[in-house]
């Protein structure tokens, strides 16, 4: 049986049980308003824009059907509505542990990771705003591999960025910890 829980839908959350869902192009499911499709080129699609998978491109979209102008995405999700601008990762248990983004980087590829070099970028939280024109990142958080990389032995460090003042204002890091523990500000 498969559970599908609400998503994004006005109604109580539904469920749909099955031995097996397998929608073809132009398949139609109704479930509490709320209308799944299959579409051509293996495409799932909730309502429009409620939820869109692209199994061609390897995308899920949650609000549109299309990434953002000036973005590329994997999984992305946009809203106009007031208040329903959150993404919560939330986590429910007995033990100690808490929930845990993990942001992995390799060289290489998928079927063959190889060891990252020094000063790669490992991962980045990036805060953009909008200009009238375009999104603009406005500043963020970077890891960065900081010294030679060898198994078990992966010495990083971790910036802050903002964007300076003015037209053309450059992101640039303002706050470094290094691999030693050592703080710098610029």
């Amino acid at each position: 049986d498969y559970n599908i829980p609400q998503l994004g839908l006005d109604s109580p959350e539904f469920v749909v049980s099955a031995t097996q869902v397998d929608l073809k192009s132009n398949d139609l499911i109704n479930v509490n308003s709320a209308t799944i499709t299959g579409a051509t080129g293996n495409t799932l699609v909730v309502d429009t824009t409620t939820l869109v998978v692209d199994a061609t491109n390897n995308r899920v979209f949650i609000g549109t059907t299309t990434s953002p102008p000036n973005s590329v995405g994997i999984f992305v999700i946009t809203t106009d509505v007031a208040n329903e601008r959150f993404a919560y990762l939330k986590y429910f248990g007995t033990d100690a542990n808490s929930f845990s983004l993990n942001i992995d980087k390799a060289r290489g590829s998928l079927a063959g990771p190889t060891i990252i070099a020094n000063g790669d970028q490992i991962g980045a939280v990036d805060f953009g705003g909008y200009d009238g024109a375009n999104f603009r990142t406005m500043g963020g958080i970077r890891l960065t591999s900081d010294g030679v990389p060898a198994v078990n032995d992966l010495p990083s460090r971790l910036g802050l960025f903002t964007r300076e003042a003015g037209v053309g204002g450059a992101v640039s890091e303002k706050i470094r910890i290094t691999a030693a523990g050592n703080i710098g500000i610029n």
